[in-house]
């Protein structure tokens, strides 16, 4: 095939102003999330949303890592960075199931609770009848607040029994924050049970130090034989049924939680010490001291409590400290200077087997210790960022279990996840040293392999902390989906193909900017070449032709979408959708906002004066737009025009999929269609489904036809006919894992391919006559071919797109991509099993028979691997990706519709970030060294 006529123009797009915001603390779950057996990661960040992170499996060991599933987004117009996060599990009989539940602080002087999806905030299910609790059907992503009474809050942390949360606060008082059965509230002399020698469960609050406290930790639990006697309060307003489960909030892993209790808090302070409380009193038993400097005080950044009543603290000198469990005085040869001195360690984490401990600090560098032989031990130290060390969690995180199996080995891998200015996450196997000895003169891979130890993060066999091979979570977006609410940054830019506009959204800002030809030839993938273009040396190959600053906002933006045309532009938040028209003048885009729209919507009996907030939105090729909304998942058709916009249809997402679960080739039952009412466990599930709320919605892809919409809500997908605007959906069976991208091909329009997180790829027919025959198989081939391809790789697809072209240019090309990783698919023709098209340096190669070509079965590495109806290239050349779509760019003179479509990459390299970041550490030396 001649190659001038199979090239497609590489347009790279580095210059566009959104940024990821770094990350600034971490949590994960105390407890697995049963369907993939690692806990539920939080992911707080500067700009104030939390990423909601799943570990997702993939094919043949390559594991693709926690990738987020939903971003918790702030509600405020000036959002606080997220400065502690803390998961709680908390339990009852009588409220249902364990409930996860996340905390957050931000700075300030209030203690967030944010609500979780149900499928994460409920850990298992029970059986019978259960009464839900409060929080079951909030919205996700809402929060309610509660006020320290002490000014700002420095640090918190969870009890190990998930009963409270100590903050530490400005005044230096630690109080105690009540979260048993759904509560959200101070403790109080008035609710604070007294056993039956008298002493106090807890106190509301602790004596007051000598300046703030900055870091906190729980002690182990310890057993109170004596039982303690009913609640005696000074308030009767409960009735008997409250308090009889508050006996039982208790109910916790182990079944002797009943006699257990929190036993004390270990306090750092900003004044060269940290003390130590006992929970029922409330006062200083003990005064750890630390070095100061001449001048300054030693500030007690992290401090970590193990299960044998080891202490341990990090400070501003760069000292890591272990003090004895009884003496409560520094062991002997266990005060270590790993850090660069005066590097100050802001974080501390304890190993899964609790015998093992993680410090990081603002030197860049991660340190490991460990018990061995009767003595603390430093085993190595990493550099694992290019800047401060803000946060480490590992999981599975270390239990209250741990104290009884002291140094039991985990059933999985544990994985230390550090975070760091530098916008990267780091994913670091972390094997206790002890448990990965491995015999001299053997072979080590299959040793370890023997021993159980399989490394989830990176093809090197070892998983001991001082030998493995880390591996950097992708700050860019983990999803094509339209909004914020999929994924952080996902949605922030998208491309107008036909006017070759990449529009490009902040919290605040929308921008649109006009592409023009490069003065360089780009080589492309393979055949896939760019045109030679020319362009004068003062002309810059872009231009922005809008700005503009959304004052009005009520929240972040969430979600915004450009018409086909260019005529249309829509912008959501958290609270509204607006529609603004754009016409040319002057070179610059003047947007007017739409009045008929928000009209349209006000005249609807059950909304408001407004449109809707929107988790998606998109334009028909035919000028209509259609929109998901937020939180309730209704779907909007809406007819545009200047003077008369109408709401011609609105479908309810939520009947589509009940309960989470999805009925092949028929619509699912209404949800108040409760079935047999005979069954009470049955009935119990309906009637839970039924108010659960609706699943979001992430994609609406209308065909370039207009004549079906697909809409994407996790593994569930379910299609509506916009010809007959049909009043049910048609539901398609479900995905085998969360769909990051959806495509229709340009020249059959009812076949749609989906992109998965587990690096599979899936096809799907809107119309029931297209399906079966040669068209299946033709699906199949790609299917094998694109996944063949993407069997080795650890980096989860990001999105698809198919770039039309028509038969003179050789077809549409399909696009996979991820965000180290660019994926080709062409569509070459069948000719007695000869792949049609060039192979790698032109060569054409022969099928083997299996549908694979000679010589790249594997599908490892660059190159082409051919299949009898598709060339499947891959590329690592372009990266870290952002977002891809086609994209036409007009040379001067040339009309829009003459320019040959081809494919824009949106990049955003670390080096276009490191401008706006702070300096880092850098050690001070002395005149002479």
């Amino acid at each position: 095939m001649d190659t001038t006529t199979t090239s497609l123009a590489i347009h790279r797009l580095r210059f566009l102003p959104f940024a990821p915001s770094p990350p600034t603390s971490l949590a994960i779950s105390p407890h697995p999330i049963a369907a993939t057996g690692r806990g539920l990661l939080a992911v707080g960040r500067q700009n104030g949303d939390i990423d909601l992170c799943v570990w997702v499996k993939g094919g043949k060991g390559t594991d693709k890592g926690w990738i987020p599933h939903t971003t918790l987004v702030s509600s405020s117009t000036k959002p606080a960075k997220v400065e502690s996060l803390a998961f709680a599990v908390t339990s009852s009989p009588n409220y249902g199931p364990n409930r996860l539940r996340l905390f957050s602080s931000s700075g300030g002087s209030n203690l967030l609770e944010h609500f979780l999806p149900e499928e994460f905030a409920s850990l298992e299910a029970r059986q019978g009848a259960i009464k839900r609790s409060i929080t079951d059907n909030k919205v996700t992503g809402t929060s309610r607040s509660l006020s320290s009474h002490g000014g700002v809050i420095w640090c918190m942390a969870p009890s190990p029994l998930g009963r409270y949360i100590a903050i530490g606060c400005e005044d230096g008082h630690i109080r105690i924050v009540d979260i048993r059965q759904g509560r959200f509230e101070h403790v109080s002399l008035t609710n604070v049970e007294r056993f039956a020698d008298g002493t106090r469960e807890i106190t509301p609050r602790t004596d007051k130090a000598k300046s703030r406290i900055v870091s906190l930790a729980w002690g182990p639990p310890i057993v109170h034989e004596t039982k303690k006697p009913a609640r005696n309060t000074a308030n009767n307003s409960n009735d008997s049924s409250d308090s009889d489960s508050d006996s039982d909030d208790d109910d916790d892993d182990d079944p002797d939680s009943s006699s257990r209790r929190e036993s004390l808090i270990l306090a750092g302070t900003a004044s060269s010490h940290a003390l130590l409380f006992p929970i029922s009193t409330g006062r200083a038993s003990q005064r750890l001291l630390l070095p100061k400097g001449r001048t300054e005080q030693t500030i007690v950044w992290s401090s970590a409590v193990l299960s044998d009543g080891t202490l341990i603290t990090g400070d501003s000198l760069g000292f890591v400290t272990f003090y004895d469990a009884k003496t409560k005085v520094p062991l002997p040869d266990a005060r270590f200077q790993v850090h660069e001195r005066g590097a100050d360690v802001l974080c501390l984490t304890v190993g899964t087997d609790g015998r093992t401990v993680y410090s990081g600090s603002v030197d860049q560098k991660v340190a490991e210790f460990t018990f061995i032989a009767g003595k603390w031990a430093h085993v190595a130290t990493r550099r694992l960022h290019a800047h401060d060390v803000k946060a480490l969690v590992i999981d599975p995180a270390p239990s209250v279990r741990t104290a009884a199996n002291k140094g039991s080995a985990s059933a999985v891998t544990p994985i230390l996840v550090s975070a760091s200015a530098d916008y990267n996450v780091v994913l670091t196997p972390a094997s206790p040293p002890s448990q990965m000895s491995v015999k001299k003169g053997g072979n080590k891979a299959r040793q370890l392999e023997a021993a159980g130890a399989v490394n989830p993060v990176s093809s090197n066999p070892i998983t001991t902390f001082a030998s493995t091979t880390q591996r950097r979570v992708p700050y860019v977006p983990s999803s094509s989906s339209g909004s914020s609410l999929a994924g952080s940054g996902a949605g922030s830019v998208t491309l107008c193909a036909s006017k070759g506009w990449a529009v490009s959204r902040s919290a605040s800002t929308i921008e649109v900017w006009e592409m023009r030809p490069p003065a360089s030839p780009e080589v492309g993938i393979g055949s896939l070449t760019l045109q030679p273009q020319s362009l004068p040396a003062d002309q810059p190959p872009y231009i922005r032709l809008l700005q503009m600053e959304m004052t009005k906002r009520r929240s972040a933006l969430i979600a915004h979408a450009i018409s086909p045309s260019g005529r249309w532009l829509a912008v959501s938040d958290l609270r509204e959708t607006k529609l603004y028209s754009l016409k040319s003048l002057g070179g610059d885009l003047q947007p007017k906002r739409s009045k008929a729209f928000t009209a349209a919507f006000a005249s609807l009996e059950q909304e408001g004066a407004a449109a809707p907030a929107a988790s998606v939105i998109n334009f028909t090729p035919d000028g209509r737009l259609v929109m998901a909304s937020w939180p309730d998942s209704k779907v909007y058709v809406v007819s545009l025009d200047e003077d008369r916009c109408q709401v011609v249809k609105v479908w309810e997402g939520a009947k589509a999929v009940k309960g989470g679960r999805a009925v092949v080739g028929r619509t699912a039952k209404p949800a108040d269609d409760s079935g047999d009412e005979s069954d009470a466990s049955d009935s119990h599930s309906d009637s839970s489904s039924s108010s659960a709320p609706a699943p979001r919605i992430d994609h609406l892809l209308p065909t370039p036809d207009s004549q079906y919409l697909l809409c994407v809500s996790g593994i569930h997908l379910w299609s509506y006919n916009l010809d007959l605007l049909s009043p049910t959906a048609r539901v398609l069976p479900s995905l085998p894992a969360r769909a990051v991208g959806v495509a229709a091909h340009p020249n059959k329009p009812s076949a749609v391919i989906a992109a998965l997180q587990s690096g599979e790829v899936r096809t799907l027919h809107l119309d029931e006559t297209m399906s079966g025959g040669k068209g299946d198989a033709l699906w199949e081939h790609l299917r094998k071919g694109v996944e063949a391809k993407l069997a080795g790789i650890r980096d989860a697809p990001t999105g698809v797109c198919w770039v039309p072209r028509n038969a003179a240019e050789g077809g549409a090309i399909l696009v996979v991509y991820g965000a180290t990783w660019l994926l080709t698919a062409r569509e070459t023709g069948h000719n007695g099993g000869l792949v049609n098209g060039n192979g790698v340096n032109g060569h054409k190669r022969r099928s083997n028979g299996s549908g694979l070509a000679e010589g790249d079965g594997s599908g490892n590495g660059d190159g082409d691997l051919g299949f009898p109806y598709w060339v499947v290239r891959l590329t690592h050349r372009y990266q870290p990706i952002a977002a891809v779509g086609p994209l036409r760019v007009a040379e001067d003179g040339q009309a829009e519709e003459t320019a040959g479509m081809g494919l824009g990459v949106v990049e955003k390299p670390i080096f276009g970030l490191v401008q706006g970041m702070d300096k880092a550490w850098k050690r001070q030396r002395r005149y002479g060294c």
